[in-house]
């Protein structure tokens, strides 16, 4: 495991990232052709994103506002209920893997079995659920033949999140954000045809979902099987894996819920039209972490590679320096624009969004600063930080939704959570300096090296 950063011997950091071997670190030989492919593959995610971007507002003026709402309010079992069930096991893969604690060939076949069995925890518990009436109210709008094709993907998605894991641990990004990208293409594809072609509705919408994660589960696999994967199940690597992920589960439970609570807590005390608007805001609000989530995986990896903590100090500083300068850029192009065009794309049963997309960016930009550090966090072993944080800033956040959703409902959703994502990177930050000292953070003033160091970074 790699050890704490305290008492390490001060130098110069962009030197010492130069003075790693390939020899000393064997993902160093890698280390320029995943960032090439990340940028790369983050381009080409932006060269597509009109087509589907274009194909999404088709598909919600077809549902309408409440339609749109049972369907985001279907999601919720795979992008909610499923990463709570995961026990932090998904973070484990990457880090064994990553550090070269273990190899794909053995370990693979049981981190897929374990997103297996994962999903199919996470099917039952959301049918109990809904079978019991704790849904609320657009549970009990949510119909049996729309729930159940999305229970029984259930087992494929956990088995995709494991697989997405692996892929991240062996530092195959390319691949990766190819799948991605693919999937950013289907999903658009299958909803036009069998919602608004077809004319299906809701269950055109559910059924394209189905058929999308049939087609990504054998694409995963057939990525994954060229790797060797010996069909055996290590018990040993299991319990390691759980017990590493379960030092940040409490984080993974406390960060999904600040992602995807608001959302959860809206279907329950609001009607499926106000999740309908809301869902569409933070879907665009969350296009802007696309660089953040092109970069991280290939940001964790190299430093969790790292021989020397002042240099993952220096990378996590710079990538930091440099992404929020460009989120704030974007965040700003992006709230002049949505505020008069989100009425106009998706139709006046969509204007609320428009204020709710506004009061989302804030914490959105927010909560780059944790996605940064939580990265540093998991490179040198200290997981649990992750889980600390989590912890606190999701506390605080389920009092802000607690108290402002049923009294503000989607206005009162969006500034809980703008608040919230703000808390978390101010503890993540106090948690940082606290880790690095005597070391400085320089986490904000951008500097001219840091646009050299980019520059450097693509250009290998």
């Amino acid at each position: 495991m790699p050890p704490d950063c305290r008492g390490l011997k001060p130098a110069a950091a962009a030197a010492q990232v130069d003075k790693v071997t390939d020899e000393q670190n064997p993902l160093r030989a890698q280390g320029a052709r995943p960032i090439r492919a990340a940028v790369g593959n983050l381009l080409t995610k932006l060269a597509v994103y009109p087509l589907a971007f274009a194909a999404s507002v088709v598909v919600d003026r077809t549902l309408g506002a409440h339609e749109r709402g049972l369907y985001a309010f279907l999601l919720l079992v795979g992008n909610f209920i499923l990463p709570l069930l995961t026990f932090g096991f998904g973070g484990a893969v990457i880090f064994y893997l990553s550090a070269g604690k273990r190899t794909t060939s053995d370990v693979g076949f049981t981190s897929l079995l374990v997103g297996l069995g994962q999903g199919t925890l996470t099917g039952l518990l959301a049918y109990a659920l809904w079978r019991a009436g704790w849904l609320g109210a657009t549970g009990r709008e949510t119909r049996w033949g729309e729930l159940w094709p999305m229970l029984s993907i259930a087992p494929l998605q956990g088995l995709q999140l494991m697989a997405g894991r692996i892929l991240f641990g062996e530092s195959r990004f390319g691949v990766s954000n190819w799948l991605s990208i693919a999937r950013a293409i289907l999903n658009p594809m299958l909803l036009l045809i069998l919602v608004v072609a077809v004319k299906l509705g809701l269950a055109g919408a559910v059924w394209a979902t189905v058929i999308l994660n049939v087609v990504l589960t054998v694409a995963y696999l057939a990525v994954l099987m060229p790797s060797g994967l010996r069909l055996r199940y290590d018990h040993s690597f299991f319990v390691e894996g759980m017990r590493y992920g379960l030092k940040m589960w409490i984080g993974d439970i406390a960060t999904r819920a600040n992602l995807r609570l608001d959302q959860l807590l809206l279907g329950i005390f609001a009607s499926a039209s106000a999740l309908g608007n809301y869902s569409v805001a933070v879907r665009m609000s969350e296009v802007l972490w696309m660089g953040a989530d092109s970069v991280s995986p290939v940001l964790f990896n190299r430093m969790a590679a790292a021989k020397d903590d002042q240099a993952r100090i220096e990378m996590a500083g710079r990538v930091h320096r440099i992404g929020l300068v460009m989120m704030i850029v974007i965040a700003i192009a992006a709230g002049i624009g949505g505020w008069w065009m989100i009425p106009i794309i998706f139709g006046s049963q969509f204007a609320e969004a428009a204020l709710i997309f506004e009061l989302l960016l804030p914490g959105t930009v927010a909560l780059f600063t944790a996605k940064v550090l939580t990265k540093y966090f998991a490179a040198v072993g200290r997981p649990e930080l992750s889980g600390r944080l989590g912890l606190w800033s999701s506390m605080a956040g389920a009092a802000l939704y607690f108290s402002l959703i049923p009294v503000g409902a989607t206005t009162g959703a969006a500034i809980a959570s703008s608040a919230s994502y703000v808390l978390m990177s101010v503890i993540a930050i106090v948690l940082y300096r606290r880790v690095i000292a005597p070391h400085e953070a320089r986490l904000f003033a951008p500097e001219k090296a840091d646009i050299h160091w980019l520059r450097k970074l693509i250009a290998k």
